[in-house]
């Protein structure tokens, strides 16, 4: 008799639940892919010590401090965005610390981290502080790159505006005006070869004024 559905919900339901091997057989099926990272997989799957994955796990705010995996049950986690965000906090930067490999001020990073450009590895409720988030070099380097597929690269650009001189004009946040450009609000972007960072970037004073390009 055929187990039907029953069988894949159930299959379902453990492998969302527990930290099943990929090599293993549930339910006389292959597994195939991890779903579910324990403490240990994840260690070995990092190549870490014990105590440096529990840190991680700590500053990540996905185990509390002081956790006693004898005292407790057992802790799971989602295998591929745990294990990306274990190692994207080692090289992990405050929000000054991401000001400086922007090349912009810190309150212009915490504007673009207020616009959701710059998640933070940390979350620390709608309380949290922007002084308290950390930032992943990934994240930072992902804006540049963004920002830099959408330009046109040029040796000078005359008259142009950076983009908080563009920010000035329009009356709108520093962040808002990077979402304007990545989501195409405002066309037109120029990188200056010789500047590196977001101070690299130039509109021209037309193109601010773009039609559709109102907040």
């Amino acid at each position: 008799m055929s187990p039907g559905p029953i069988r894949d919900f159930l299959r379902d339901h453990i492998l969302e639940r527990d930290a099943v091997s990929p090599m293993a057989r549930l339910l006389r099926e292959p597994v195939g892919g991890r779903r579910r990272h324990s403490v240990s997989s994840l260690r070995k799957s990092l190549g870490l010590p014990l105590h440096e994955v529990h840190r991680r796990l700590v500053r990540l705010g996905l185990m509390p401090p002081g956790f006693v995996p004898a005292d407790n049950p057992p802790l799971t986690f989602p295998a591929e965005e745990t294990a990306q965000l274990c190692l994207d906090i080692n090289g992990s930067m405050t929000l000054a610390e991401a000001a400086r490999a922007l090349a912009c001020t810190t309150d212009q990073a915490r504007a673009l981290h207020e616009a959701g450009l710059m998640t933070s590895l940390v979350d620390h409720g709608s309380n949290g502080s922007a002084q308290r988030e950390v930032f992943a070099m990934r994240t930072i380097d992902d804006l540049l790159a963004r920002l830099a597929s959408l330009s046109r690269e040029v040796e000078t650009a005359p008259g142009a505006l950076d983009i908080q001189a563009t920010a000035t004009r329009r009356s709108v946040s520093f962040g808002c005006v990077v979402s304007m450009i990545l989501d195409g609000r405002i066309r037109g972007l120029r990188r200056l070869a010789v500047r590196s960072g977001l101070p690299a970037f130039r509109l021209l004073a037309e193109d601010v004024s773009v039609p559709g390009a109102s907040p």
